[in-house]
Formats: C-alpha cells, sequence, structure tokens
C-alpha cells in the first residue's frame, strides 16, 4: 500500500473539501502509481549511492533496538544540493497520492537534527508556491533530556494549524508518536507524516497517512537491543 485511509479531517465541516478528497481518490491511477514506485527506487538507489543508506553493519538505533543497517543523515545533509532534491521529489510523492496533503499543509514540522532541517527545505518549497498568498511555516522540534519539546514560539505557531510532520527516517514510528503528540497538545493538526526512508518496521501506527520518499525492508533487520545477535557474538556497535 502506498498509504493508509485516515480522517480526511476539514471534509467533514466542508463539503467542498470532502468532495475533492473523494475526487482526489478516484483519480489515484496505476499510472501515478507507477511513477511513485520509480521515484523511490531512485531514491533508494541516492542513498546507498552517497553512502547514506548502511548495510551490513552493527547499528545502535538510540531507541532500544539494534539494526544492520542504519540512515546516517550527516552523510546526507552535508550535501545541501542533495537534500534539496530528495525534498523536492517527496514533495513530489506527496503530490501523487491523493490526499491534497500539499495544499492543507500550513506548518511543516521536524525533529533536529535530520528531520528539522528536511522540515524547513520542504516548508521553503512550499512556502514558495502557496495560492491566495497563504503563508507555510517551519517549526522544529527539539529533544531535551531525552524528550520532543517546541519552543513557545512554535508552540503558539502550530497551535490551530495543519502540520505536516517529517523526518529522514521512520524505524519503529516512536518519533512521529511522540512529535504527534506534541504537536497535538500545543493545538495543531497533524494530517500526515512523511520520511525519506521508511525501514518497513513500524511499531506505533498513527491515525495519520505516512507518505515515504523511499521503503525498504531487511528481514530480521530491528531487533531489540537485549536480544541483538550480533551483540552475543560480541560484535561491536558499528561507529563512523
Amino acid at each position: 500500500m502506498l498509504y493508509h485511509a485516515y480522517n480526511l479531517g476539514d471534509g467533514a465541516q466542508n463539503p467542498q473539501i470532502w468532495e475533492e478528497e473523494l475526487m482526489s481518490v478516484a483519480r489515484f491511477s496505476p499510472v501515478n502509481e507507477y511513477k511513485v514506485v520509480v521515484k523511490r527506487q531512485l531514491a533508494l538507489t541516492s542513498l546507498e549511492d552517497f553512502a547514506v543508506l548502511l548495510r551490513d553493519g552493527h547499528f545502535d538505533l538510540g531507541n532500544g533496538f539494534h539494526s544492520t543497517s542504519y540512515m546516517n543523515p550527516h552523510a546526507l545533509f552535508d550535501r545541501p544540493s542533495v537534500v534539496l532534491r530528495l525534498a523536492q521529489d517527496l514533495l513530489d510523492v506527496i503530490e501523487l497520492v491523493p490526499f491534497f496533503i500539499k495544499r492543507q499543509t500550513q506548518v511543516v514540522a521536524g525533529p533536529v537534527t535530520g528531520g528539522a532541517q528536511l522540515a524547513f527545505v520542504m516548508a521553503a518549497f512550499l512556502d514558495g508556491v502557496s495560492k491566495k498568498g497563504a503563508r507555510v511555516f517551519h517549526a522544529p522540534i527539539h529533544k531535551i533530556d531525552g524528550k520532543l519539546m517546541m519552543r513557545k514560539h512554535y508552540q503558539e505557531l502550530v497551535q490551530g494549524k495543519r502540520v505536516l510532520l517529517a523526518d529522514d527516517v521512520r524505524n519503529t514510528g516512536s518519533t512521529f508518536k511522540e512529535a504527534f503528540e506534541l504537536v497535538s497538545a500545543c493545538g495543531g493538526e497533524v494530517i500526515a507524516t512523511t520520511e525519506l526512508y521508511d525501514r518497513l518496521s513500524v511499531i506505533h501506527e498513527l491515525p495519520v497517512p505516512n507518505i515515504p520518499l523511499a521503503e525498504y525492508r531487511l528481514e530480521q533487520d530491528l531487533v531489540p537491543a537485549d536480544q541483538c545477535p550480533q551483540c552475543k557474538l560480541g560484535i561491536p556497535i558499528t561507529r563512523f
């Protein structure tokens, strides 16, 4: 599945938006689905070519899980032109799926470091093409003492607005879950989550669509740290 069913939000109060959403779903043709598949394969190749997507290692993901693969955002975000291209490709994929997410987005928020940088670039692209003078803002999410938070300015910014959550990678979905709860507590409405790479190992599902640029699953790739077979074999954590 390229997307998941979700609450259409404004459509419940606005018949025009409801009708446009349903028409959008009807227009999701096999041609568009093919375009999404092609873009995702090209993005996966790019991530590997630039050594952003690392495989055959022993990685501590920092969330209680270990993995043989890892997306290294530092190898991506030191190449601004590549980030710009992938962010635009991600927006192109979002445009192809039938949810009008680009049109609805008022704020793009993301957790530091990779998510906040990606969210900034996506917000810049959306702000530049918004219609009728509508602005699209950026809201970084910080982690302090192990907990996600927003500074007061951004808490006030997202209040009453439709928010697209962006990150560089989705592992178990725990970061998106915490960010979703944070934005909701600030009075914002999360309409979707999106990321450059989805490892298809999500544990924490959300009631909104998730749209990745690239996706790839490795069998038995994600294991709890205390059950990691590589740790039991004494294989050291991969450092870079």
